[in-house]
């Protein structure tokens, strides 16, 4: 009699088809593999709700979810290819506790308003071995997936310098005399005055640590500074000096601009080395070629006055937000602000792309089974790049 009675009252098409689009969303959004509508007590709890409501089979869920990501891919394409300015992707190597290995990629830039965002591109089952060569070719796949030119990439982020810090502090931890505090304190009280005073000294790695794994803000232009204040902190030198990326980062972080933690020379490297990118950037016209002399003699003046200018002007507070700033100051460093967008967007660990792991590892367990790989990648997507 009840089924006779739901089947004269059948839910109207548009709402059944809001309460199923509502489950596929609580499935994305708490990565639960499409199993999950298979559960009796999760079927019993739909009864509950709304006993008219016929819930879809998991072939269903699958199907609607497949849809969904070649749609939110399509939205994920045409917002790349709207980004003028470079991009930095992220990528991570993660083996989950089925001993199935995967690839995290993950894209970095300045929008138009000066606000850092991400996109999840890939999370890539692999079956061959994690090499350099192996991941270059991986990445490249995900690169011509989305159609984004080369050129367009300023940096690439692995997780081999990302873990300085962690490598440095297990270091510190091989000491003799710290290996032995450890090892006694469990049965020698005093010693905890040692192991007091070794958390105060890699305190300040813990800061940096979880500094630099934000996504929501500019890091690697402040890579250098707190590099060079964990230097100091630990009276040892390290790390190399000289204009690489993370430091052309810095200087056009208005909060570090000055370079204070640098030599005047390899500062004055730097600056130059702005100056140059400044002219190259500020070369977009195409003029005829009577006046490409001139035209590169005012380029040049204009491209040092402004670089001049820049670093003339005061540091920022570094509590100030540095997008901020070059939202404001933009119009009147036009040139610089199109670097700045450039470096800025550069993340200074791949700690983006392992964020994925630490939720793709809900749906990567005994439950998982009724997931293909592509399946989890699928979820994966959707979940980091909802609507």
């Amino acid at each position: 009699m009840d089924q006779y009675l739901q089947r004269k009252r059948p839910v109207p098409l548009q709402q059944a088809t809001a309460l199923t689009n509502s489950i596929l969303t609580m499935l994305v959004k708490d990565m639960r593999p499409m199993s999950m509508v298979d559960g009796e007590g999760f079927r019993e709890m739909i009864r509950q709700f709304n006993p008219e409501y016929i819930l879809p089979s998991r072939t269903h869920f699958t199907h609607l979810m497949e849809k969904k990501y070649e749609a939110t891919l399509l939205k994920v394409k045409e917002t790349i290819k709207e980004v003028k300015s470079a991009l930095t992707l992220t990528a991570d190597v993660w083996t989950s506790r089925a001993t199935e290995a995967y690839l995290g990629v993950s894209c970095h830039f300045i929008s138009e308003d000066w606000e850092m965002k991400t996109l999840n591109l890939a999370t890539m089952p692999l079956e061959e071995r994690h090499s350099g060569v192996n991941i270059m070719t991986w990445l490249e796949e995900v690169i011509a997936k989305y159609d984004i030119l080369p050129t367009k990439i300023k940096a690439v982020v692995h997780d081999n310098g990302g873990h300085t810090l962690q490598l440095i502090v297990n270091n510190a931890l091989k000491e003799p005399s710290i290996s032995r505090a450890v090892g006694a304190a469990r049965h020698l009280p005093d010693q905890w005055v040692l192991l007091e005073e070794l958390t105060q000294g890699l305190q300040p790695f813990q800061c940096a640590t979880v500094y630099l794994s934000g996504q929501e803000y500019a890091t690697a232009s402040c890579l250098p500074q707190l590099v060079k204040g964990l230097q100091r902190s630990t009276q040892q030198t390290r790390f190399e000096t000289g204009a690489g990326k993370a430091f052309l980062a810095t200087s056009l972080d208005p909060r570090f601009r000055k370079l204070k933690f640098m030599g005047a020379e390899d500062g004055t490297r730097v600056q130059g080395t702005i100056e140059v990118l400044a002219i190259k950037e500020s070369d977009t016209d195409s003029l005829s070629e009577e006046e490409d002399e001139s035209h590169e003699d005012q380029k040049l003046q204009m491209a040092r006055s402004e670089v001049q200018m820049y670093f003339a002007e005061p540091a920022i507070h570094k509590k100030d937000d540095p997008l901020r700033w070059w939202r404001e100051n933009k119009g009147r460093f036009p040139v610089l602000s199109k670097l700045a967008r450039s470096f800025l967007c550069i993340p200074a660990t791949s700690t983006p792309s392992e964020r994925i792991f630490s939720v793709a590892g809900n749906i990567c367990s005994q439950k998982r089974a009724s997931l293909s790989g592509d399946h989890v990648e699928m979820l994966t997507f959707l979940h980091f790049n909802p609507e």
